[in-house]
This record gives structure tokens, C-alpha cells and sequence, in this order.
């Protein structure tokens, strides 16, 4: 039995549309207005229109993307077709059973998994790539989605998209959406800056937004244009979603990043979002409370490894939630 739309549409998680295709169904995380905007680029008019584009291609990748959902099939066949790499970086395309992963696969075809009773089955999409996706599983069975606490919002940059997880379980997103339990759409775009042109409403109200942008406004701007940018930013985001919390995430700003501490760009980034953020009344999370300063948790100083992500993804669900109980 491959399911239909109906039931497709109720165990995927982490998209704002979901389309029919010749092969399968393609989900969106970002909408066409919003991926004109970034392949504009406006706030980084500097840079090459190639890297532009290279920005609206990533906003098809299926960063955040999860079916989650529990079953009393035999069996359950994930049906990949048109799988296209869209970003040169390597990254797994995952399923679990029951919360542990049983296949890890950089190119998918139709993946299988056997269940010897009732049980939970998890597909994680990649955040650097695209497909075609059905689902098959016994005629006759019941297919029920797993129940989410809420819809999470996130807007940001690398870190956000899940860059350079190796596993697609391990990004930020869907840790956030598989083991903390929130349906998260995931709008980062890996590489980018504070844009407000970037903004818009979803069909449904998110109950939290975070954003975490900064570390690229710190590299590639001058310092009062990234103030203007995360100020207007700020102005829309407020603008558009007037009754959801939204809590500002700040950048790791690790001290391997020695030239940008010595250049005084972290201290200009922190008065900045020290500064805007009591403007528009918005919570603030210190990046560096996240993740320990160390190697061990950090790909490159800038991202965190896939257990950097298991740790941020905790300790960041951990501060919203208190947050939000503050916020009530």
C-alpha cells in the first residue's frame, strides 16, 4: 500500500508545502517569495551572482525534514526517486526505528526496514540535497504520526541549516524535531545574513521563532550596516509574527576564531544584539552557552561536530522552554 496525500501529508514534518511530482512528493521548507529574496542577496550586493544563486538553490534542500510515525507493518519501503545533490557537502540521509538508526546512506535509493512488531519509524531528509519520496508499507496497516509538543520556527544561518553534520539526524533541526518533540521548520540558510527581505508569515502560527544569524554579518559587513540590517530584521520579524515569541540566538563566537576576537567585532556583535534587542523586547540566548569552547565539540571553530549538535540542540530546548514559561 503506498500512502497518499492525505497520510503523507500527516507524518512529514518540518515543511510548509508538500507537492505531488511524477515520482513522488517534494516538500518545501521555504517559499518562492522568500527564495527570490535570497538568491537576490540585497544585504550582500558584494558578493558574486553565482554565490546568489547558490543561496536560492539551497532553500530546496530538505534541511529540518522528518516522517515520523509509528506503525504495525511488516515492513516499511521508502521510494527515492530524482535524489539531487545540491550542495557539494556529504551528509546522510537517515531512517531509524525506535529512535536508533538502522540505515545511513550519502546516495538514497528506495530504502527497506523490517519491524518484528509495532513500532516507530523515522525518515530523516538531508539538508543539502533533494528528492522524490513515496511511502509503501503492508495493505491494511495503520499508519499514525507521532505527536508534536508545537511548531518551531528557526531562521539562521550554517548552523541552522545543519552544516557539517555528517548524519541527517544529528542537525539541529531534526534533533529538535525527533528527540525533543517539536514539528520545526527549518528556514537556515547556510552562509547568510540578517535580511529582512528574507521574511515571511507561514500558513500556520508558530508557538516560538528563533533566529540566529550573525556570524557571516560579522565577517562580511561593516559593522554600522550590520546594525542597520539586524535592526530592520528585527522591525519585520516583529511585524509579521506580533503574537509569537521570538527568541535571538546569538553566534558561538569561538575563541579558535582568534582574529575575529583581536579585531573587536565580537564585542561590537554583542552590544549590537545587546542594543536591538532590548528595542524590540526579545528574549536573547548566549551562543556560548550552548557548546563547551573546546575542538571536541567544533568541525572548524564556527560549526559544531554531530556531538557539538547533539549538545547545542539540548541546551538550546532547554533555555526556550524556560523561556517560554516566562513568556506566558
Amino acid at each position: 500500500m503506498i500512502l497518499n496525500e492525505k497520510q503523507m501529508d500527516a507524518i512529514s514534518f518540518g515543511k510548509i508545502t508538500m507537492e505531488q511530482a511524477e515520482e513522488g512528493f517534494v516538500f518545501k521548507r521555504i517559499n518562492a517569495r522568500q527564495k527570490e529574496a535570497f538568491g537576490r542577496g540585497a544585504t550582500l550586493s558584494m558578493q558574486s551572482d553565482e554565490q546568489h544563486a547558490l543561496y536560492a538553490t539551497m532553500c530546496d534542500c530538505m534541511a529540518g525534514f522528518v516522517l515520523d510515525f509509528e506503525t504495525d507493518s511488516p515492513y516499511v519501503n521508502f521510494l527515492v526517486n530524482q535524489f539531487k545533490v545540491l550542495v557539494g557537502i556529504h551528509n546522510n540521509t537517515e531512517v531509524l526505528v525506535n529512535g536508533k538508526s538502522v540505515i545511513r546512506t550519502e546516495e538514497p535509493g528506495n530504502l527497506s526496514v523490517s519491524l518484528k512488531k509495532p513500532g516507530r519509524v523515522t525518515f530523516v531528509g538531508p539538508y543539502h540535497a533533494t528528492m522524490q519520496l513515496r511511502v509503501e508499507v503492508a495493505d491494511g496497516s495503520t499508519v499514525k504520526p507521532v505527536a508534536k509538543k508545537g511548531l518551531w520556527l528557526l531562521h539562521g544561518d550554517s548552523i541552522t541549516h545543519g552544516a557539517l553534520a555528517i548524519d541527517a539526524s544529528n542537525t539541529l533541526a531534526a534533533r529538535l524535531n525527533i528527540k525533543y518533540g517539536y514539528d520545526i521548520v527549518d528556514q537556515g540558510i547556510a552562509g547568510y545574513v540578517h535580511d529582512f527581505d528574507t521574511l515571511d508569515r507561514l500558513d500556520r502560527r508558530p508557538d516560538v521563532i528563533t533566529t540566529a544569524y550573525g556570524i557571516n554579518d560579522t565577517m562580511a559587513l561593516p559593522g554600522e550596516e550590520v546594525r542597520k540590517n539586524i535592526d530592520a530584521y528585527y522591525a519585520k520579524m516583529k511585524d509579521l509574527f506580533p503574537d509569537v515569541p521570538i527568541i535571538v540566538v546569538t553566534p558561538i563566537f569561538s575563541t579558535l576564531m582568534t582574529k575575529h576576537e583581536f579585531d573587536d567585532r565580537f564585542a561590537y556583535m554583542n552590544e549590537t544584539y545587546e542594543l536591538l534587542t532590548k528595542k524590540y523586547d526579545l528574549p536573547l540566548i548566549n551562543g556560548r552557552e550552548l557548546i563547551p569552547n573546546y575542538p571536541y565539540f567544533l568541525k572548524d571553530g564556527i560549526h559544531p561536530n554531530d556531538k557539538g549538535f547533539a549538545l547545542y540542540a539540548k541546551n538550546l530546548c532547554q533555555k526556550v522552554e524556560e523561556l517560554l514559561k516566562t513568556l506566558k
